[in-house]
């Protein structure tokens, strides 16, 4: 049965889409207008397409019908994502990047150790976690980056393609280049 209805979604998909663009800032689904009209006209059961009540406006050229969504596309953690416009009526609660965020909890943490006189040094926390002293020093630059981009990414609103290797590797130093860098908008 489920291949039956497996089938017939696949005609029903052939038979409308004519092709899906996927832009910069949109996505485009263009329906072919014949194909609709032979659905409308097949689900009315009377060959009509006018049987449903209603009119498909056809696209410029006559055949189709253009579906354009306006939206945009971010790459978190290596994985696209899509959001929508803040004018949509449904916007999706960005995430969290865990890895992100697990750093930085990681780096704040080593450095009120540091702070606080629990461990005197880099070396005493890469002895207790067993972790090397460059990965140590590389995690405490974090607790550098400007305190907006931190919420950023604690909200997940980080950049797109903004990665724990990208921070670690080339954060710039005055919190004024990272927030023009990355905090546009």
């Amino acid at each position: 049965m489920e291949a039956t209805a497996q089938a017939e979604k696949e005609r029903i998909v052939k038979l409308l889409v004519q092709e899906v663009v996927v832009g910069p800032d949109s996505l485009l689904i263009r329906l072919r207008l014949h194909g609709l009209n032979s659905l409308v006209a097949e689900l009315t059961g009377d060959g009509q397409a006018e049987g449903a009540g209603g009119h498909v406006l056809p696209g410029k050229d006559g055949q189709t019908v253009d579906i354009r969504v306006p939206m945009e596309f971010k790459t978190r953690s290596g994985r696209k994502e899509i959001i929508l416009p803040p004018n949509a009526e449904a916007e999706p609660k960005p995430e969290p990047n865990q890895p992100l965020v697990l750093a930085l909890a990681r780096a704040y943490r080593w450095q009120r150790m540091i702070d606080s006189g629990e461990v005197p040094g880099m070396e005493a926390i890469a002895d207790r976690f067993g972790v090397n002293r460059t990965y140590v020093a590389r995690m405490l630059q974090l607790t550098s980056l400007a305190p907006a981009f931190a919420q950023a990414i604690l909200a997940g609103k980080e950049p797109s393609g903004m990665s724990l290797a990208k921070l670690r590797d080339g954060a710039p130093v005055t919190w004024d280049e990272q927030r023009r860098l990355w905090l546009r908008g």
